[in-house]
């Protein structure tokens, strides 16, 4: 699988724009708030349905204008597959797959799989848990088909629960949802468990690249409420213990809601031993990792979006990671790059709201 083209019509600043990328390396050029950054955002609303920056649709529109249309058209496996979102203001998204519009999200989930940096993610290790659980459930999405689904009944089922603690008169309700919380949520935390173990076994290996100097790079998920021996009888009683203290704040107060994923290098938190250079290493081993989750679990390589990552690389670690970059078809942003010829990529110019290959 990789991303053909990309055309792109009212969306942010681009008023009319097409391009076409290889399955190798694709670097895009231009100077700041020139748009290069909402070129990755548009590929993202095509896989996952919304944007990588949490944007809300209207926002997306290009001003002075009421729409936007983005199309995706993708190599798989030799076939090609069109992705095409609309959005007009007042009205809701459309979302087409080869033409028909898809009914439900998850029909989307696996026709384009991504892997995204951004800038923000080196905030990953010193965020709140939110950022965490969420870095972990965008890829478990396009993983596992009944994720999402999973995902959306536990929250459907914890509304309805802190709907009841809000209500003083029907606290006797209670347990007829925590089967439904305990069913939905054991589900959660048992895919999160098995991620976060793959994705640290493949850390260990990877972040050698980037930090030769670190001994030991680790993951761990801190749940709050489950032994992983019986995550379902650990969780019901985690509910059943934690009741008077929910009845007290009025919301529920343990579940995978409430979960956090630490990072530790060399056996220390790395949220308070990492340098900001050795955060920046992290997350993109990170990232390199979950490439390799997605090819291992999905036959193939997702699409790696980079946006900025090299501003911070001096040229000797620029030329390490372009090389390990070669393996997947990348989409990679910046100002400016310094590498040798022997690096093979399409380059790109962004400036006065176009895009061109030189």
């Amino acid at each position: 699988m990789f991303l053909k083209k990309l055309e792109l019509d009212n969306f942010r600043n681009f008023e009319h724009i097409t391009v076409s990328f290889n399955n190798g390396l694709n670097i895009i050029l231009g100077k700041n708030a020139q748009g290069k950054s909402n070129l990755l955002e548009a590929i993202t609303v095509c896989a996952l349905g919304k944007s990588y920056r949490n944007a809300k649709n209207d926002d997306m529109v290009m001003y002075h204008h009421n729409s936007f249309f983005i199309k995706c058209t993708v190599d798989d496996i030799g076939s090609d597959k069109t992705i095409e979102v609309f959005y007009k203001k007042g009205d809701k998204k459309y979302i087409r797959l080869n033409g028909s519009t898809i009914s439900n999200i998850n029909e989307l989930f696996g026709n384009l799989n991504v892997v995204v940096f951004i800038p923000d993610d080196l905030k990953l290790l010193k965020q709140g848990p939110y950022e965490r659980r969420r870095f972990i459930d965008i890829d478990l999405i396009q993983i596992k088909p009944d994720y999402y689904y999973n995902v959306l009944q536990y929250g459907r089922v914890l509304k309805q629960r802190n709907n009841l603690l809000k209500n003083q008169k029907q606290y006797d309700m209670i347990n007829i949802w925590d089967d439904q919380l305990v069913l939905y949520g054991s589900k959660i935390v048992r895919d999160r468990m098995a991620f976060i173990k793959k994705i640290s076994q493949l850390l260990k290996e990877i972040h050698f690249d980037f930090m030769p100097e670190i001994k030991k790079v680790q993951l761990k998920y801190i749940s709050n409420v489950v032994d992983s021996e019986n995550i379902e009888d650990s969780y019901r009683k985690r509910l059943r213990d934690s009741i008077e203290s929910d009845i007290r704040f009025k919301t529920t107060t343990c579940g995978p809601h409430r979960d956090d994923i630490r990072f530790f290098i060399d056996d220390m938190d790395a949220r308070y031993f990492a340098s900001q250079g050795q955060q920046r290493s992290l997350i993109l081993s990170l990232k390199l990792a979950e490439m390799e989750i997605m090819k291992e679990d999905m036959g193939e390589y997702p699409v790696l979006l980079l946006d900025d990552v090299l501003s911070e690389l001096d040229f000797e670690r620029q030329e390490s990671l372009l090389k390990i970059l070669n393996k997947y078809q990348t989409i990679i942003t910046g100002t400016h790059i310094q590498h040798n010829s022997n690096i093979n990529a399409k380059k790109y110019i962004v400036e006065n709201r176009d895009i061109k290959e030189f």
